[in-house]
């Protein structure tokens, strides 16, 4: 719209009178501003939307980073309880012959042997990092 009333402002006609020039001049000022403003708000928008953009990326990263963590503190755990399944699972079976099972203290032998376990695991984990 600004180039064409600037186009018809440097027209020389015989349709345009000198009257309407004057015209023509101001709605080309007009138009002029109007540009101008129309494209700073459109840059002040795009900075904004950009900002917005970039805080929404952020979020999202967030969650994955601390999924990872959580896969990793589950992954601990596992690594942790599975001897322990393994040693209850075998002395779960019903075996005719297991002579610590006609031990006075085999009950509490055996959980003592898981906590030795988890506790010898944690140690070497800890000290792994």
């Amino acid at each position: 719209m600004r180039e064409m009333v600037g186009g018809l402002e440097r027209l020389d006609s015989a349709l345009v009178s000198s009257a309407t020039g004057a015209y023509l001049r101001n709605a080309h000022d007009h138009t002029v501003q109007v540009t101008v403003q129309v494209m700073d708000t459109g840059e002040t928008l795009r900075d904004m939307l950009s900002g917005m953009l970039d805080i929404i990326f952020v979020q999202r990263q967030q969650p994955l980073k601390r999924g990872n963590e959580d896969a990793d503190y589950h992954r601990y755990l596992a690594t942790l309880f599975m001897p322990l399944s393994f040693i209850a699972g075998v002395y779960g079976m019903n075996f005719d012959y297991m002579p610590e099972l006609k031990w006075h203290w085999g009950y509490f032998g055996v959980l003592g042997l898981m906590a030795g376990v988890d506790l010898a695991m944690l140690y070497y984990f800890r000290r792994k990092k």
